[in-house]
């Protein structure tokens, strides 16, 4: 569960984010939404603890988000691309490692997941500098699908993604095995959203516009602010 409370975050005298609130409760699907500059990075980065100047409330799962315990339940995806010089499986195995020292139970979760996004074996023994945009991206999406946290922020997950590999990940988004999972899912693909996620937040210059069901959303804000 996510919950905001009175959100504020700005610089010098310029809001960033101003008195967001809202609820995500266990087990949705979220998206958050709105133009270039509304406040979704900065949002991202108060749930993460990346940035911890801010006024207000963050409780992910009824833990204190300035608190480090509360990421052993989160994962997060970001939109910036990959650019280690690693091999690809020893970068996964090594993520894996970090968090369980168990290497047959991250060898079997990476090669599930790479059969499932039909990502071969010679990509898997590739530098990840060498990979395309689009093979890096998957890489990304099985990082944050090798453990079932309670918690997973996608930021633009769906970047330099064809149909079928959009069609993949929200597959596993929507699986059994995540069903537990809280998702809050950041992109411009505003009708992939819609058709793949319960919930929506809108953001406009730094403030909660609309925040409920996607069936309840009036799209004319959308046309209005983009």
């Amino acid at each position: 569960m996510i919950k905001v409370e009175k959100l504020n975050v700005k610089v010098k005298n310029n809001f960033l984010l101003k008195n967001v609130s809202f609820n995500i409760e266990k087990g949705v699907k979220c998206s958050l939404i709105g133009a270039n500059g509304a406040g979704k990075t900065s949002l991202m980065n108060a749930l993460l603890n990346i940035n911890e100047n801010y006024e207000g409330t963050i409780k992910l799962n009824n833990i204190n988000a300035k608190e480090f315990k509360c990421h052993k339940f989160i994962e997060f995806i970001p939109a910036d691309s990959l650019t280690f010089n690693t091999k690809t499986k020893r970068f996964l195995i090594d993520y894996y490692l970090l968090q369980e020292n168990n290497i047959k139970n991250a060898l079997d979760r990476i090669n599930y997941l790479a059969n499932f996004f039909k990502f071969s074996d010679f990509l898997l023994e590739k530098k990840i500098s060498k990979l395309s945009s689009g093979e890096k991206q998957i890489v990304k999406i099985i990082l944050a699908f090798l453990f079932v946290k309670e918690i997973i922020i996608l930021d633009e997950p769906t970047n330099y993604l064809d149909f079928r590999m959009k069609a993949l990940l929200f597959k596993l988004i929507k699986s059994n095995e995540f069903k537990n999972t809280t998702f809050l899912i950041s992109s411009h693909e505003i009708l992939e959203l819609k058709e793949n996620t319960e919930y929506v937040i809108y953001l406009q210059n730094g403030e909660v516009k609309f925040t409920g069901k996607w069936n309840d959303f009036n799209f004319s804000k959308i046309t209005n602010a983009f």
